[in-house]
């Protein structure tokens, strides 16, 4: 049984676990003695974990909302979308090593799916702030907070690639971390991704 707490201590924020009561060792079980379900949810809590470590222990720039184009990649496909975006990044990476980036999927009710993420060593210069002049129609989330003021973004090479994106500076990484999180269990709660498969895209390096 244990809990966890999240601290914040100046610019950073740190988790704490209370594991209580505190048990005797046991014997480890061998693989083969765990069954096909609890290895599962064992993988699955364990990638949660671990997208929600990584989004926290990097100073991540944007946060980034990619949104498929049916006719230039099969966005029903959470397989071989993942395979597709996960090389692009790679390739985009050779091309600025300082690029990393961290990805999950979400699923549309229609089955589609678009992913969320997080960004960094990608320049403002490789970003456009000119909706108005590229896009004729705006989800009226966008055009809100684009006539608020505020300061989102698109990234002319994903939408050349993939399909319509936002990028938008990160403000609270505790909160990108659990809509990550979110969007990881709700996807596996709905078995649209079998045997926590897909679950992440990750670049190498990341602390």
């Amino acid at each position: 049984v244990y809990t966890e707490r999240w601290y914040s201590y100046g610019n950073q924020i740190w988790r704490c676990t209370y594991t209580l009561p505190h048990e005797p060792a046991k014997r480890k079980r061998e693989a083969w003695e765990i069954p096909p379900e609890e290895r599962t949810k064992q993988n699955i809590r364990r990638s949660v974990l671990t997208v929600e470590e990584l989004a926290l222990c990097n100073p991540w720039e944007w946060w980034v909302t990619f949104t498929f184009d049916g006719k230039k990649v099969d966005r029903f496909n959470i397989a071989e979308l993942k395979k597709a975006v996960a090389q692009w990044l790679r390739d985009e990476r050779k091309k600025n090593p300082g690029l990393k980036y961290l990805i999950v999927p979400e699923q549309h009710k229609r089955g589609g799916w678009h992913m969320h993420g997080l960004l960094m060593g990608l320049t403002k210069e490789a970003l456009k702030d000119n909706w108005h002049a590229e896009f004729k129609m705006l989800p009226k989330y966008i055009r809100e907070e684009v006539a608020k003021g505020k300061d989102i973004r698109w990234w002319p090479k994903a939408l050349k690639k993939f399909g319509y994106n936002t990028i938008e500076p990160v403000r609270i990484r505790l909160g990108c971390a659990r809509y990550m999180a979110k969007y990881m269990t709700k996807a596996i709660e709905g078995n649209a991704i079998q045997g926590g498969k897909a679950l992440f895209i990750a670049s190498q390096g990341l602390e």
